[in-house]
């Protein structure tokens, strides 16, 4: 039984998509709506499985000795032990898949790449679409490890790990970024210019009153989607500051405005 399959899904599916696929699937089959009893339980064990990060780890990376306990050594004299172990089975072992995690910049998962992996005998050029998804694997079949000369190669498992900034955060393809405005620009509105993640300089309309953490919607500039390329939008966070004002005669004028706000 494929997991991936029962929910829907591809092995690059983030947690926010299994969980709505399971959430799809279940409603789809649930027996109280006339669904099949059987495939309810098959979506309910996969998303049991894949919902957890650490069984999704390990349903995604078998341990290929997992059931060598089970196994009594027979007389081997001097054939290949390894090839003895595939006949008790019944099937043809393979060699265990490696992991490599690989980081990449903002911008690089915004744009897409081409990263060379070197570790060890591996030597792979992996391809990085726009809009990759932190901790997506990415699998290139045959090229694993190797150590099992009798057996096939495992895969190549490449974790994709995004170094996000600090005032960047990202929460599927939308965008969420820091704008620092004074508090005068807020109280009575502004427009300033915005710096975007990608380094474009954008015209960003404060409204007056806007409160701190108020969030401001631009259409289109948060992340591709890694499939459909349709991009997400990008929340501005506006973070305001207090302004060091030393002029007295300003400062009498603000005053006053304080008084005239609370009478």
């Amino acid at each position: 039984m494929n997991y991936y399959e029962s929910l829907g899904v591809n092995n690059t599916a983030s947690q926010e998509e299994i969980k709505k696929a399971y959430k799809r699937m279940a409603s789809k089959h649930h027996p109280d709506k006339g669904g099949n009893e059987d495939e309810f339980k098959k979506v309910q064990e996969a998303y049991e499985v894949l919902s957890d990060p650490q069984k999704k780890s390990q349903y995604d990376n078998p341990d290929p000795w997992a059931n060598a306990k089970r196994w009594q050594e027979p007389d081997v004299g001097n054939q290949d032990p390894f090839s003895q172990f595939s006949d008790v089975f019944g099937r043809q072992q393979r060699n265990p898949d490696a992991l490599v995690n690989v980081s990449i910049s903002l911008m690089q998962a915004y744009n897409g790449t081409d990263l060379v992996i070197s570790a060890g005998p591996i030597n792979e050029t992996v391809i990085i679409h726009p809009g990759i998804r932190d901790h997506t694997k990415i699998r290139i079949s045959g090229k694993g490890h190797n150590r099992i000369k009798s057996a096939p190669p495992g895969d190549l498992i490449v974790r994709v790990l995004i170094d996000y900034p600090e005032d960047v955060v990202r929460s599927d393809n939308d965008i969420y970024q820091t704008a620092y405005v004074s508090v005068l620009q807020a109280l009575v509105g502004a427009e300033v210019e915005f710096e975007h993640f990608t380094g474009k300089r954008l015209k960003l309309k404060i409204p007056k009153g806007s409160q701190h953490n108020s969030k401001l919607k631009l259409s289109g500039w948060g992340f591709p989607d890694p499939r459909t390329r349709n991009p997400g939008n990008c929340f501005v966070v506006l973070k305001l500051v207090v302004p060091n004002i030393t002029d007295e005669q300003i400062l009498k004028q603000l005053n006053n405005i304080n008084q005239e706000v609370h009478k």
